[in-house]
């Protein structure tokens, strides 16, 4: 009786130091998962902000385009403007 019960004892504290031993365990792979988590977090968001800028640089670049073929369009009007008074001014010159 004496012997089972030592034995017991004996099983008991193994036990228990094998519970605390998972349980720290748990308890560190849970802090690893949470800080993950958080850099994964932090990382998302990141992306997310990066995301938004190169939209919003596409953006700027569509508008800078249409600008551009707006100002095109004008330079080339003003071209055919000047071109037709210089023709204009070469006709009055022949006739003066």
């Amino acid at each position: 009786n004496k012997t089972t019960l030592t034995t017991c004892k004996a099983t008991l504290k193994a036990c228990t130091e094998k519970r605390r031993i998972a349980e720290n365990n748990r308890t560190q792979a849970n802090n690893e998962l949470t800080n993950a988590r958080q850099t994964f977090q932090a990382k998302n968001d990141q992306l997310k902000q990066q995301k938004d800028k190169v939209e919003q640089t596409k953006q700027k670049i569509e508008q800078q385009k249409k600008t551009i073929e707006v100002t095109g369009r004008k330079l080339d009007d003003l071209r055919k403007e000047c071109k037709k008074v210089e023709t204009e001014l070469k006709a009055k010159e022949t006739t003066l």
